[in-house]
Protein backbone atom coordinates (compact mmCIF):
# COMPACT_ATOMS: atom_id res chain seq x y z
CA UNK A 1 0.00 0.00 0.00
CA UNK A 2 1.45 3.37 -1.19
CA UNK A 3 2.31 5.95 1.35
CA UNK A 4 -0.20 8.77 1.54
CA UNK A 5 0.85 12.39 0.89
CA UNK A 6 0.79 14.00 4.32
CA UNK A 7 0.01 17.53 2.83
CA UNK A 8 -3.55 18.81 2.98
CA UNK A 9 -5.64 18.31 -0.16
CA UNK A 10 -5.74 22.06 -1.07
CA UNK A 11 -1.93 22.24 -0.94
CA UNK A 12 -1.48 19.12 -3.07
CA UNK A 13 -3.74 20.59 -5.84
CA UNK A 14 -2.39 24.18 -5.93
CA UNK A 15 -0.46 25.14 -9.07
CA UNK A 16 3.21 26.01 -8.98
CA UNK A 17 3.55 29.74 -8.19
CA UNK A 18 5.75 31.83 -10.55
CA UNK A 19 8.89 33.38 -9.16
CA UNK A 20 8.50 36.93 -7.93
CA UNK A 21 9.09 39.70 -10.51
CA UNK A 22 12.41 41.50 -10.29
CA UNK A 23 12.18 44.95 -8.72
CA UNK A 24 11.54 47.80 -11.20
CA UNK A 25 14.64 49.71 -12.16
CA UNK A 26 14.43 53.43 -11.48
CA UNK A 27 16.56 56.29 -12.80
CA UNK A 28 18.24 58.65 -10.46
CA UNK A 29 18.21 62.43 -10.95
CA UNK A 30 21.53 62.44 -12.78
CA UNK A 31 20.38 59.81 -15.29
CA UNK A 32 17.08 61.63 -15.90
CA UNK A 33 19.00 64.83 -16.54
CA UNK A 34 21.28 63.12 -19.06
CA UNK A 35 18.32 61.56 -20.90
CA UNK A 36 16.58 64.97 -21.02
CA UNK A 37 19.67 66.69 -22.41
CA UNK A 38 20.16 64.01 -25.08
CA UNK A 39 16.48 64.18 -26.11
CA UNK A 40 16.58 67.98 -26.30
CA UNK A 41 19.79 67.92 -28.35
CA UNK A 42 18.31 65.39 -30.77
CA UNK A 43 15.12 67.45 -31.13
CA UNK A 44 17.17 70.59 -31.77
CA UNK A 45 19.28 68.93 -34.45
CA UNK A 46 16.23 67.40 -36.14
CA UNK A 47 14.62 70.84 -36.33
CA UNK A 48 17.72 73.00 -36.77
CA UNK A 49 16.75 74.07 -40.30
CA UNK A 50 13.36 75.21 -39.06
CA UNK A 51 14.90 77.08 -36.13
CA UNK A 52 17.32 78.82 -38.49
CA UNK A 53 14.46 79.96 -40.72
CA UNK A 54 12.60 81.30 -37.69
CA UNK A 55 15.51 83.45 -36.49
CA UNK A 56 16.34 84.57 -40.05
CA UNK A 57 12.79 85.92 -40.39
CA UNK A 58 13.21 88.26 -37.44
CA UNK A 59 13.58 92.00 -38.13
CA UNK A 60 17.12 92.91 -39.03
CA UNK A 61 19.22 94.04 -36.08
CA UNK A 62 21.82 92.88 -33.58
CA UNK A 63 19.41 90.46 -31.89
CA UNK A 64 18.83 88.64 -35.18
CA UNK A 65 22.57 88.62 -35.90
CA UNK A 66 23.33 86.95 -32.56
CA UNK A 67 20.54 84.38 -32.96
CA UNK A 68 21.66 83.45 -36.48
CA UNK A 69 25.28 83.06 -35.28
CA UNK A 70 24.12 80.65 -32.57
CA UNK A 71 21.77 78.54 -34.68
CA UNK A 72 23.68 78.35 -37.98
CA UNK A 73 26.36 75.92 -36.70
CA UNK A 74 23.60 73.63 -35.41
CA UNK A 75 22.00 73.66 -38.85
CA UNK A 76 25.35 72.74 -40.42
CA UNK A 77 25.85 69.85 -37.99
CA UNK A 78 22.30 68.63 -38.58
CA UNK A 79 22.91 68.56 -42.33
CA UNK A 80 26.26 66.81 -41.89
CA UNK A 81 24.60 64.06 -39.80
CA UNK A 82 21.61 63.80 -42.20
CA UNK A 83 19.30 64.69 -39.32
CA UNK A 84 17.63 67.47 -41.32
CA UNK A 85 16.19 65.06 -43.91
CA UNK A 86 12.96 64.21 -41.98
CA UNK A 87 12.18 67.91 -41.56
CA UNK A 88 12.84 68.62 -45.22
CA UNK A 89 10.58 65.74 -46.22
CA UNK A 90 7.81 67.11 -43.99
CA UNK A 91 8.15 70.60 -45.51
CA UNK A 92 8.02 69.15 -49.03
CA UNK A 93 4.95 67.09 -48.17
CA UNK A 94 3.19 70.16 -46.75
CA UNK A 95 4.14 72.28 -49.75
CA UNK A 96 6.21 74.77 -47.76
CA UNK A 97 8.29 77.01 -50.02
CA UNK A 98 10.89 79.52 -48.90
CA UNK A 99 12.30 82.16 -51.20
CA UNK A 100 14.51 85.24 -51.37
CA UNK A 101 14.63 88.38 -53.49
CA UNK A 102 15.15 86.28 -56.61
CA UNK A 103 11.63 84.88 -56.16
CA UNK A 104 10.35 88.07 -57.79
CA UNK A 105 12.70 87.53 -60.73
CA UNK A 106 11.24 84.05 -61.07
CA UNK A 107 7.75 85.56 -61.01
CA UNK A 108 8.59 88.11 -63.70
CA UNK A 109 10.03 85.32 -65.85
CA UNK A 110 7.16 82.92 -65.09
CA UNK A 111 5.15 81.30 -67.86
CA UNK A 112 1.70 82.91 -67.85
CA UNK A 113 0.32 80.14 -70.00
CA UNK A 114 -0.13 79.55 -73.73
CA UNK A 115 -3.46 81.37 -73.81
CA UNK A 116 -2.24 84.45 -71.91
CA UNK A 117 -2.46 87.74 -73.81
CA UNK A 118 0.77 89.30 -75.02
CA UNK A 119 -0.17 92.65 -73.46
CA UNK A 120 -2.36 93.73 -70.54
CA UNK A 121 -5.60 91.91 -69.86
CA UNK A 122 -8.86 93.46 -71.15
CA UNK A 123 -9.94 96.33 -68.92
CA UNK A 124 -13.57 95.21 -68.80
CA UNK A 125 -14.32 91.99 -67.00
CA UNK A 126 -16.34 89.34 -68.76
CA UNK A 127 -20.07 88.94 -68.19
CA UNK A 128 -20.48 86.52 -65.25
CA UNK A 129 -23.37 84.07 -65.04
CA UNK A 130 -24.64 81.61 -62.46
CA UNK A 131 -23.31 78.77 -64.62
CA UNK A 132 -19.97 80.48 -65.23
CA UNK A 133 -19.33 82.77 -62.23
CA UNK A 134 -16.59 85.35 -62.10
CA UNK A 135 -13.61 83.80 -60.31
CA UNK A 136 -12.31 86.24 -57.70
CA UNK A 137 -9.32 85.58 -55.42
CA UNK A 138 -8.29 87.63 -52.39
CA UNK A 139 -4.60 87.22 -51.50
CA UNK A 140 -2.40 88.92 -48.96
CA UNK A 141 -1.36 89.47 -45.38
CA UNK A 142 -3.35 89.48 -42.13
CA UNK A 143 -5.23 92.62 -43.22
CA UNK A 144 -6.75 90.49 -45.99
CA UNK A 145 -8.46 88.12 -43.55
CA UNK A 146 -11.50 90.16 -42.48
CA UNK A 147 -11.61 92.22 -45.67
CA UNK A 148 -11.59 88.98 -47.67
CA UNK A 149 -14.43 87.48 -45.66
CA UNK A 150 -16.53 90.57 -46.36
CA UNK A 151 -15.66 90.45 -50.07
CA UNK A 152 -16.73 86.80 -50.16
CA UNK A 153 -20.11 87.72 -48.62
CA UNK A 154 -20.57 90.48 -51.17
CA UNK A 155 -19.59 88.16 -54.02
CA UNK A 156 -21.96 85.43 -52.85
CA UNK A 157 -24.80 87.97 -52.76
CA UNK A 158 -24.46 88.54 -56.51
CA UNK A 159 -25.14 84.90 -57.37
CA UNK A 160 -22.64 85.15 -60.23
CA UNK A 161 -19.30 85.43 -58.44
CA UNK A 162 -17.15 82.81 -56.75
CA UNK A 163 -14.64 84.36 -54.31
CA UNK A 164 -11.79 82.59 -52.48
CA UNK A 165 -9.57 83.93 -49.67
CA UNK A 166 -5.87 83.05 -49.52
CA UNK A 167 -4.00 84.92 -46.75
CA UNK A 168 -1.05 84.37 -44.45
CA UNK A 169 -0.36 86.04 -41.11
CA UNK A 170 2.84 88.11 -40.77
CA UNK A 171 3.57 87.81 -44.50
CA UNK A 172 4.23 90.34 -47.23
CA UNK A 173 6.58 91.29 -50.04
CA UNK A 174 9.63 92.24 -47.98
CA UNK A 175 10.31 88.76 -46.55
CA UNK A 176 9.79 85.96 -49.08
CA UNK A 177 12.04 83.89 -46.83
CA UNK A 178 9.10 83.78 -44.39
CA UNK A 179 6.36 83.21 -46.97
CA UNK A 180 7.01 82.99 -50.70
CA UNK A 181 4.14 85.04 -52.13
CA UNK A 182 5.55 85.07 -55.68
CA UNK A 183 5.39 81.25 -55.75
CA UNK A 184 1.92 81.22 -54.16
CA UNK A 185 0.53 83.81 -56.57
CA UNK A 186 1.89 81.83 -59.50
CA UNK A 187 0.30 78.68 -58.09
CA UNK A 188 -3.08 80.38 -57.77
CA UNK A 189 -2.95 81.66 -61.34
CA UNK A 190 -1.86 78.36 -62.82
CA UNK A 191 -4.27 76.13 -60.88
CA UNK A 192 -7.31 78.35 -60.23
CA UNK A 193 -7.38 80.58 -63.34
CA UNK A 194 -8.89 83.65 -61.60
CA UNK A 195 -10.59 86.43 -63.55
CA UNK A 196 -9.72 89.05 -60.95
CA UNK A 197 -7.57 89.27 -57.85
CA UNK A 198 -7.79 91.50 -54.78
CA UNK A 199 -4.23 92.02 -53.49
CA UNK A 200 -3.55 93.15 -49.91
CA UNK A 201 0.04 93.83 -48.84
CA UNK A 202 1.80 96.35 -46.64
CA UNK A 203 0.69 95.68 -43.06
CA UNK A 204 3.90 93.71 -42.37
CA UNK A 205 6.15 95.22 -45.02
CA UNK A 206 7.40 98.26 -43.12
CA UNK A 207 10.63 96.54 -42.07
CA UNK A 208 14.18 96.27 -43.29
CA UNK A 209 15.25 94.37 -46.38
CA UNK A 210 18.66 92.77 -46.76
CA UNK A 211 19.88 93.78 -50.20
CA UNK A 212 23.20 93.99 -51.95
CA UNK A 213 25.13 96.58 -50.01
CA UNK A 214 23.48 96.06 -46.64
CA UNK A 215 20.19 96.24 -44.77
CA UNK A 216 17.91 99.09 -45.80
CA UNK A 217 14.82 100.52 -44.12
CA UNK A 218 11.58 101.99 -45.51
CA UNK A 219 12.34 105.44 -46.87
CA UNK A 220 15.89 104.58 -47.95
CA UNK A 221 16.20 104.98 -51.73
CA UNK A 222 17.43 101.38 -52.05
CA UNK A 223 14.46 100.05 -50.07
CA UNK A 224 11.95 102.12 -52.01
CA UNK A 225 13.36 101.00 -55.35
CA UNK A 226 13.41 97.31 -54.40
CA UNK A 227 9.90 97.39 -52.97
CA UNK A 228 8.63 99.09 -56.13
CA UNK A 229 10.37 96.39 -58.20
CA UNK A 230 8.59 93.65 -56.27
CA UNK A 231 5.20 95.35 -56.56
CA UNK A 232 5.78 95.79 -60.30
CA UNK A 233 6.71 92.12 -60.69
CA UNK A 234 3.41 91.02 -59.12
CA UNK A 235 1.30 93.47 -61.14
CA UNK A 236 3.06 92.57 -64.39
CA UNK A 237 2.70 88.84 -63.88
CA UNK A 238 -1.00 89.05 -63.04
CA UNK A 239 -1.81 91.33 -65.96
CA UNK A 240 0.12 89.17 -68.41
CA UNK A 241 -1.81 86.19 -67.04
CA UNK A 242 -5.10 87.87 -67.95
CA UNK A 243 -6.03 88.73 -64.35
CA UNK A 244 -7.73 92.04 -63.50
CA UNK A 245 -6.03 93.43 -60.38
CA UNK A 246 -7.53 95.42 -57.49
CA UNK A 247 -4.62 96.45 -55.30
CA UNK A 248 -5.63 97.57 -51.82
CA UNK A 249 -4.02 100.62 -50.24
CA UNK A 250 -3.55 100.24 -46.49
CA UNK A 251 -5.90 102.21 -44.18
CA UNK A 252 -4.71 104.84 -41.72
CA UNK A 253 -3.48 103.34 -38.45
CA UNK A 254 -3.49 104.61 -34.85
CA UNK A 255 0.30 104.82 -34.50
CA UNK A 256 1.77 107.82 -36.34
CA UNK A 257 5.13 106.19 -37.21
CA UNK A 258 3.45 103.05 -38.50
CA UNK A 259 1.02 105.18 -40.52
CA UNK A 260 3.95 107.02 -42.13
CA UNK A 261 5.34 103.71 -43.39
CA UNK A 262 1.91 102.74 -44.74
CA UNK A 263 1.65 106.05 -46.57
CA UNK A 264 5.06 105.42 -48.14
CA UNK A 265 3.96 102.00 -49.40
CA UNK A 266 0.58 103.33 -50.57
CA UNK A 267 2.42 105.91 -52.65
CA UNK A 268 4.65 103.22 -54.15
CA UNK A 269 1.54 101.16 -55.02
CA UNK A 270 0.01 104.14 -56.82
CA UNK A 271 3.23 105.09 -58.63
CA UNK A 272 3.80 101.56 -59.93
CA UNK A 273 0.13 101.07 -60.88
CA UNK A 274 0.33 104.18 -63.08
CA UNK A 275 2.15 101.97 -65.62
CA UNK A 276 -0.41 99.16 -65.31
CA UNK A 277 -3.71 100.11 -67.01
CA UNK A 278 -5.43 96.99 -65.73
CA UNK A 279 -4.52 97.42 -62.09
CA UNK A 280 -6.80 99.61 -59.97
CA UNK A 281 -5.66 101.02 -56.65
CA UNK A 282 -8.45 100.82 -54.08
CA UNK A 283 -7.57 103.44 -51.47
CA UNK A 284 -8.70 102.77 -47.91
CA UNK A 285 -6.60 105.44 -46.21
CA UNK A 286 -9.13 108.28 -46.30
CA UNK A 287 -12.04 105.87 -45.99
CA UNK A 288 -11.00 105.06 -42.42
CA UNK A 289 -10.35 108.63 -41.31
CA UNK A 290 -12.91 110.62 -39.35
CA UNK A 291 -14.34 113.99 -40.41
CA UNK A 292 -11.21 115.77 -39.18
CA UNK A 293 -8.93 113.47 -41.18
CA UNK A 294 -7.63 111.60 -38.14
CA UNK A 295 -7.64 107.94 -37.21
CA UNK A 296 -10.78 106.79 -35.41
CA UNK A 297 -11.92 103.43 -34.08
CA UNK A 298 -15.53 104.45 -34.69
CA UNK A 299 -17.02 105.54 -38.02
CA UNK A 300 -20.58 105.73 -39.44
CA UNK A 301 -22.16 102.34 -40.07
CA UNK A 302 -24.94 101.25 -42.40
CA UNK A 303 -27.57 103.21 -40.48
CA UNK A 304 -25.44 106.26 -39.84
CA UNK A 305 -24.69 105.24 -36.25
CA UNK A 306 -21.10 105.06 -35.06
CA UNK A 307 -19.70 101.54 -35.37
CA UNK A 308 -16.38 100.12 -34.18
CA UNK A 309 -14.36 99.65 -37.38
CA UNK A 310 -10.90 98.76 -36.00
CA UNK A 311 -9.47 96.14 -33.68
CA UNK A 312 -7.76 97.04 -30.43
CA UNK A 313 -4.32 97.02 -32.11
CA UNK A 314 -5.29 100.10 -34.12
CA UNK A 315 -4.34 98.33 -37.36
CA UNK A 316 -6.66 95.50 -38.32
CA UNK A 317 -10.30 95.79 -39.32
CA UNK A 318 -13.31 94.58 -37.41
CA UNK A 319 -16.02 92.85 -39.41
CA UNK A 320 -17.83 96.20 -39.80
CA UNK A 321 -14.56 97.65 -41.06
CA UNK A 322 -14.19 94.74 -43.46
CA UNK A 323 -17.66 95.43 -44.85
CA UNK A 324 -16.75 99.09 -45.32
CA UNK A 325 -13.57 98.13 -47.19
CA UNK A 326 -15.44 95.52 -49.28
CA UNK A 327 -17.80 98.27 -50.48
CA UNK A 328 -14.76 100.13 -51.81
CA UNK A 329 -13.52 97.00 -53.58
CA UNK A 330 -16.88 96.41 -55.23
CA UNK A 331 -17.20 100.03 -56.32
CA UNK A 332 -14.01 99.51 -58.32
CA UNK A 333 -14.97 96.05 -59.51
CA UNK A 334 -18.45 97.10 -60.68
CA UNK A 335 -16.89 99.79 -62.86
CA UNK A 336 -15.16 97.05 -64.86
CA UNK A 337 -18.19 94.75 -65.21
CA UNK A 338 -20.32 94.83 -68.36
CA UNK A 339 -23.49 96.88 -68.10
CA UNK A 340 -26.30 94.95 -66.48
CA UNK A 341 -24.11 92.57 -64.50
CA UNK A 342 -25.75 91.97 -61.09
CA UNK A 343 -24.03 93.48 -58.07
CA UNK A 344 -24.93 93.47 -54.36
CA UNK A 345 -26.14 96.50 -52.41
CA UNK A 346 -23.33 98.40 -50.64
CA UNK A 347 -23.31 98.57 -46.86
CA UNK A 348 -21.70 101.99 -46.34
CA UNK A 349 -24.16 104.41 -44.78
CA UNK A 350 -25.65 107.16 -46.97
CA UNK A 351 -23.72 110.35 -46.32
CA UNK A 352 -20.69 108.47 -44.99
CA UNK A 353 -17.30 108.82 -46.61
CA UNK A 354 -17.65 107.09 -49.96
CA UNK A 355 -15.27 104.29 -50.96
CA UNK A 356 -12.34 105.91 -52.72
CA UNK A 357 -10.84 104.24 -55.75
CA UNK A 358 -8.06 105.52 -57.91
CA UNK A 359 -7.92 104.29 -61.46
CA UNK A 360 -4.30 104.31 -62.62
CA UNK A 361 -3.28 106.47 -65.50
CA UNK A 362 -2.91 104.98 -68.94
Amino acid sequence: MADRDPRPTDQRRSPIEPPPAPPARTLDVRQITVVGIVAFALFTLLNASSLLRIVERQPFGWQRTVQVALVKPLDGLSHLLFLDRPRQAADDALGHEFGDASAFDDLAAGDAGEDAPAGPAPTELRQPTADDPLRLFIVGDSQAEILGQSVIDRANATGVMDATLDFEFSSGLTRPDFYNWPAEIQRVVETEDPDAMVVVFGANDGQGMELEGGVFQPGDPEWNAEYARRVDAVMTYLEQSGVRVYWIGQPVARDADYTARLELMNQIFADVAADHPNTTIVSLFELFQDESGAYSDYLPGAGGELVNMRNSDGIHLTRAGGDRAADAVFTALEADLPDGAPTPTPTVAPGAVSPATTAPAG
